[in-house]
């Protein structure tokens, strides 16, 4: 028999009259139930879904427990910048956070690709009778899907889990975005504490020299020449020292901000003596042209964008699929009066619906492209930027090493000569001691400058300088 219950969907049902041998074997009760709890637990999970999984435990091992369980490694007194940077991805909350949605994202497949997507229900009924009838026979038990959910088309089904892998895939190149963001700013902030450090070095040099000025100008003026000249010096030696007071005090409030990064008590000690104990910037490994030539294929914010347009791409596929009807099978039986297996049929009926829902789907294809497009002539745009940025700060660096430091060494030298002879006075000494140290301010100003650069250009990228060419490859 063949009922139709309203336009949306039509019930089926064929009756058995084999008798009791037919209900109670091949459909009693606990061959129903085994069929049903035997579909339930199922995912239909897309290809490529065990492959990210194993990507995220291998990039979130540090965050496998609680912050509160971990051992952190021991924190030298005074770090390298990897060490800086390795502590960072190890206590940073925000990169934690990026690693848990990556992971929740990950579950929503299990979540979207489940089989059946529905719930099974199990009914049963007692009928009332005149007739001499068993108890037995007056039992109908039933078993079906939850009519207030369809069971999907397992095509649909599979379908949004792979929507659901393309949003897990988005999630964990923002993961990855958020790692070099955080690697930016630690780094940042790295680099500006090291020079600060070396400016510091420098300037109590500094504050030396014209403390011998000083001593100088007092001496001439004791012997009734020069008065206003050593005024003139002693107050040039109190303002350099009153420098240095504030880049000792700014020194420390930048300590703070970077302990603060590290997750570490704001006044605990933080030298930088390895640092920049002949420690040069870092180089960059390719040229030019092979830089930009990666920079298109390895943007972390560009592979958000291309995973998200995957997922908007499969989003259209889905809402197309919503022209498939659904099929909700039910069986019962009544002992060997009444057996039967249907089927509700739910067709798409909602046509203004489905059609709406899939203009959207294009719609959105077409703002996610436009995004990716735009996105990436930013990047790339910046990048070549950074490009120029990293060049000249290279230039300077190499400039002042080898020719303007070595140069005001040798006039140093000279002078130091000749008033070692009697040739020449202290004051002529010392100043040229003094161009020899801004020499050294702008050569830690252009290292603290490349550095920078270098690690803009690794943010942007998305990778190592170290490891570039080599996709896939970060701090460890």
């Amino acid at each position: 028999m063949i009922r139709f219950h309203g336009a949306p969907a039509a019930f089926v049902s064929f009756p058995f009259r084999s008798g009791r041998s037919l209900a109670m074997g091949a459909l009693g009760p606990c061959a129903a139930i085994a069929l049903l709890a035997g579909l339930c637990g199922c995912v239909l999970t897309p290809e490529g879904t065990q492959g990210e999984r194993d990507k995220a435990t291998r990039d979130g091992a540090p965050y496998r427990l609680k912050y509160e369980d971990r051992t952190l490694p021991e924190f030298p007194p005074e770090p390298t910048w990897r060490e800086v940077l390795q502590r960072a991805f190890l206590t940073n909350g925000e990169l934690e956070a990026a690693y848990c949605e990556w992971r929740a994202a990950l579950d929503r497949i299990d979540i979207a690709g489940a089989y059946p997507n529905t719930d099974v229900n199990l009914g049963f009924s007692y009928m009332f009778s005149s007739g001499q009838m068993k108890s037995f026979d007056r039992m109908t038990f039933s078993a079906g899907f939850d009519a207030m959910e369809n069971l999907s088309y397992p095509g649909k089904t599979a379908q949004a889990a792979k929507i659901a892998l393309d949003q897990a895939r988005a999630a964990g190149e923002r993961f990855r975005a958020t790692k070099f963001d955080i690697q930016k700013r630690v780094l940042f902030a790295w680099a500006d504490y090291v020079q600060h450090a070396r400016l510091i070095e420098i300037k109590r040099e500094d504050v030396g020299l014209r403390g011998m000025l000083a001593t100088l100008s007092s001496i001439g003026a004791a012997t009734g020449s020069g008065q206003a000249g050593a005024v003139e010096s002693d107050v040039a030696a109190k303002l350099a020292q009153s420098e240095v007071d504030d880049l000792v005090a700014e020194h420390a409030s930048m300590r703070s901000m970077l302990n603060a990064l590290l997750h570490r008590d704001a006044a605990a000690p933080l030298e930088v003596a390895r640092a920049f104990a002949g420690e040069k910037p870092r180089e960059v490994p390719t040229t030019d042209a092979e830089l930009v030539a990666l920079a298109a294929e390895t943007f972390p914010e560009v592979a958000v964008y291309v995973q998200e347009l995957e997922g908007r791409r499969d989003a259209l596929e889905l809402a197309q699929m919503r022209w498939i009807p659904d099929i909700n099978p039910t069986l019962s039986f009544t002992d060997s009066i009444a057996q039967s297996i249907g089927a509700v049929i739910v067709l798409p009926t909602t046509i203004a619906e489905i059609r709406g829902r899939i203009r959207e789907a294009e719609s959105e294809i077409r703002a996610a492209e436009a995004m990716l497009r735009q996105r990436k002539v930013e990047r790339i745009g910046e990048y070549v930027a950074l490009l120029v940025t990293l060049r000249r700060a290279q230039e300077k660096s190499q400039m002042f090493r080898t020719a303007i430091a070595p140069a005001a060494q040798r006039i140093v030298d000279a002078r130091t000569r000749a008033y070692e002879v009697g040739a020449m006075g202290l004051r002529e000494v010392v100043e040229s001691r003094q161009v020899l140290l801004e020499t050294r301010v702008m050569i830690a100003a252009s290292d603290a400058a490349a550095e920078k650069a270098v690690v803009d250009i690794e943010c942007c990228l998305g990778v190592d300088i170290e490891t570039l060419g080599k996709k896939g490859q970060s701090h460890e």
